[in-house]
């Protein structure tokens, strides 16, 4: 890892700051992009970035939100302005606090939106800013984060229920196909 460039999406807390962390520990500089909705968001980006200068790494976050277009480039350009390059790309930015597994036909369109949004456009999105850096400089490597639940089919949904969360993940397995550098 030492010299890669990493930008970890929702790095601000849990487990996008563990994974900082580690790649940090790991001799990789750092970029956290995380949405700011209230001053905790803010202090925990900057907490995240403050313990991973404490291990002697350097690490920056852009504030910026993963459904939007023009921050995910902006990031992408801040990243490789500010460090060179773009080597790792950590999809983790996700929706998944408080969301009930619910019979399809109950689940509210806003809620399906918004979790749709942040967990498979977000991830698309940032994909689609960091790519032209990594091929580029012919190198990449992208995780997309899910739950072991995502890896499943369930055909009783009218039964069980199905979470927002999982379906998203299920959709970010299938578009990572396609980014292969």
């Amino acid at each position: 890892m030492k010299g890669r460039v990493a930008i970890v999406t929702g790095g601000a807390r849990g487990l996008g700051r563990a994974f900082a962390l580690r790649l940090a520990q790991e001799g990789a500089r750092v970029m956290f992009m995380n949405i700011v909705l209230r001053d905790k968001d803010l202090d925990d980006m900057r907490k995240s970035v403050r313990l991973i200068q404490e291990t002697g790494a350097e690490a920056r976050f852009f504030e910026g939100d993963v459904i939007s277009e023009p921050d995910t480039r902006a990031m992408a350009e801040a990243t490789a302005a500010e460090f060179g390059r773009i080597d790792i790309l950590i999809n983790n930015a996700a929706i998944y606090d408080g969301l009930a597994r619910k019979p399809f036909d109950e689940i509210p369109l806003d809620e399906w939106d918004r979790v749709m949004g942040v967990n498979v456009k977000g991830a698309f999105l940032a994909i689609r800013a960091v790519f032209p850096f990594m091929k580029q400089q012919e190198y990449g490597k992208i995780v997309n984060l899910g739950d072991k639940n995502s890896l499943f089919e369930r055909s009783s949904i009218g039964k069980t229920g199905v979470g927002c969360q999982e379906e998203s993940d299920r959709r970010i397995l299938w578009s990572q196909r396609g980014a292969s550098i």
